[in-house]
C-alpha cells in the first residue's frame, strides 16, 4: 500500500476492467480523466478526477469497477489511506 511509482501512475482507461461500454457511460466520470496515484496493493486505487477541481477524489475498487466511490472530501480519504500506509512503516532512529 502506498503512493504508486511514477511508472505505475496511469489513467483508468489504460487498463481493461471488463466493463461494457454502456456501463462505462453510466460512471460519474470519464475513465480517460481519472488518474491513479495511490494503491492498496490489492488492485484498488485512490485516484484524482482531472476533470473536477472540486471533489476530485475517486476510489476505484477492482472487484466492483461499476461502483466506484466518488468522495467529496478527497483530503480526508487520502489522509486515511496514508495513515494505513505509514502504520506499517519502520521507524528510523538516528
Amino acid at each position: 500500500m502506498g503512493p504508486l511509482p511514477l511508472d505505475r501512475v496511469k489513467f483508468l482507461s489504460d487498463d481493461e476492467w471488463s466493463i461494457e461500454r454502456h456501463e462505462i457511460a453510466k460512471l460519474p466520470f470519464r475513465l480517460e480523466a481519472v488518474l491513479t496515484f495511490f494503491g492498496n496493493g490489492s488492485g484498488d486505487y485512490l485516484c484524482v478526477d482531472t476533470d473536477r477541481a472540486e471533489e476530485p477524489g475517486v476510489v476505484w475498487w477492482h472487484e466492483q469497477p461499476r461502483r466506484p466511490d466518488v468522495h467529496q472530501d478527497f483530503w480526508a480519504v487520502l489522509d486515511a489511506w496514508f495513515s494505513i500506509f505509514t502504520e506499517g512503516a519502520e521507524r528510523v532512529h538516528r
